[in-house]
């Protein structure tokens, strides 16, 4: 009941881009197939009005608490490919695979915001903050982290979507 969207619309919208933001959804609707449409949309909680502040701070307490055991993970994962950053260690399916700290900062990156889009901008500043080198450095990055990663492997899941960025997804979600 936004002005110019739907609520679940907007929901929708932030899954569609990738966004693991945490999503309570406050409303006057409270019949059951209102409640069931949020949380199809990708809605995390619902709470129809009227609602009492002490359920709605405790309400937000989860949310935040599952959001940061989900943000600081120790153990990231896409499909057969996992990331284990208390030792550092990355294997895909059964295969250890040996990386260089630029491609373990390029990977943790992608892997986090899976399987949404890493723009090249953010990419670099990841790796060399304002001061960006001249040439194109993180194409030969990327290149290492792909034949690492996806080698003779038939599923890809290092993408590159020209003039926007990388992302790291099933081919099926590419």
């Amino acid at each position: 009941m936004l002005p110019r969207l739907e609520g679940t619309e907007v929901v929708k919208r932030l899954r569609e881009a990738g966004s693991n933001l945490p999503v309570l959804m406050l409303t006057a609707r409270g019949e059951l197939p209102d409640k069931l449409a949020g949380f199809r949309a990708g809605t995390d909680d619902y709470l129809t009005k009227p609602f009492a502040l002490a359920e709605l701070e405790v309400r937000l307490e989860a949310l935040i608490l599952r959001s940061q055991r989900h943000a600081h993970s120790r153990v990231l994962e896409v499909a057969d490919l996992r990331f284990d950053l208390s030792t550092q260690q990355v294997t895909r399916g059964t295969r250890a695979l040996q990386l260089h700290a630029a491609c373990r900062k390029l990977l943790e990156l992608l892997m986090r915001e899976s399987p949404a889009i890493v723009s090249r901008e953010r990419l670099e500043s990841v790796l060399w903050g304002e001061e960006r080198p001249d040439r194109d450095v993180l194409r030969s990055h990327i290149y290492e982290l792909r034949k690492r990663i996806d080698g003779d492997n038939i599923h890809k899941l290092i993408h590159t979507l020209p003039r926007v960025g990388y992302r790291i997804a099933p081919s099926d979600d590419a």
